[in-house]
């Protein structure tokens, strides 16, 4: 029973890790250029945005984690100036910038008056106290942060999909359709942020297996788990991608950001504002925090 949980918990973490504030943005816009062949768009991004992060992951558990030894081919002054420009890309010149940005969007639906700064200094506070105690992160996500999120996703998702019929399908565009897919999968950074998320994976898989537990038991675990995350981040994907469909008569003129929000206020009515906002807050806070 021990096991089982560990493997649903860090599958969770998982999850949780690779699915950010873009994430929430990509497949919708994804779903919306597909011309009706969904499908062949949602294969495309479970190519690049959940086949081969997972493989980036596994590629480092061969590896024990060692990010030095990982990336030996560069030697030593390579490893670094990788490691810097990626962590640079993915921490306030990238990701994580995007994530206090989005965050506070997301806050406007509730809080109209709320300035940038303010949100972002509390995101900031909220991250730095989930952050601290780093041996504990992939639990905190696992049991804590992904439920919430997969919640607020499942509410937006059910009565989206379930309110709406979907438009015709064109005749032609499926190749486009897998290309739009495969090419927004890669736009996530997922592969990127892989090298370095799978860390605390390892870690945390180490640190609840007994000392007698054999490398293959560490693997078969990683496997398990990585079957839970992969699958449920493809799930999410893939209902994003039909959203994005079955809502693109009110998409077309939208900022990226925003669509989401107008597929809930369609679908949720009254409830909209606080199930968007959950979902993003979560999305950008469980990123951020790792």
């Amino acid at each position: 029973m021990k096991n089982k949980w560990l493997i649903v918990s860090t599958g969770f973490a998982l999850f949780s890790m690779f699915f950010g504030s873009g994430n929430l943005v990509f497949p919708i816009t994804v779903g919306l250029h597909s011309e009706g062949h969904y499908l062949l768009a949602s294969l495309g991004i479970l190519l690049t945005g959940v086949a081969v992060p997972f493989l980036g992951v596994l590629g480092m558990m061969l590896y024990k984690g060692d990010i030095d030894s990982f990336f030996s081919c560069f030697g030593k002054k390579g490893t670094f100036i990788f490691s810097f420009l990626a962590l640079a890309l993915m921490g306030p010149f990238g990701v994580l910038a995007r994530c206090l940005t989005v965050a506070h969007g997301a806050l406007l639906l509730l809080l109209p008056n709320v300035s940038l700064p303010l949100a972002s200094l509390c995101m900031c506070i909220v991250i730095y106290l989930f952050a601290a105690n780093k041996n504990s992160i992939v639990a905190t996500l696992g049991s804590v942060l992904t439920p919430f999120l997969l919640l607020a996703i499942a509410v937006i998702a059910f009565f989206g999909l379930y309110q709406a019929d979907l438009p015709a399908t064109a005749v032609a565009g499926s190749w486009d359709a897998l290309k739009t897919g495969f090419f927004q999968g890669y736009q996530t950074m997922d592969l990127l942020a892989a090298f370095f998320f799978s860390q605390f994976v390892i870690k945390h898989l180490h640190s609840k297996l007994h000392s007698d537990d054999s490398e293959a038991s560490l693997i078969k675990l990683f496997y398990k788990s990585s079957l839970i995350g992969g699958g449920i981040l493809s799930l999410v994907y893939c209902a994003l991608v039909v959203l994005g469909w079955t809502y693109s008569p009110l998409l077309f003129d939208a900022p990226p950001q925003e669509m989401l929000g107008i597929i809930a206020i369609e679908s949720l009515g009254p409830i909209a504002a606080p199930c968007v906002c959950l979902a993003v807050l979560f999305a950008c806070l469980t990123t951020a925090i790792v």
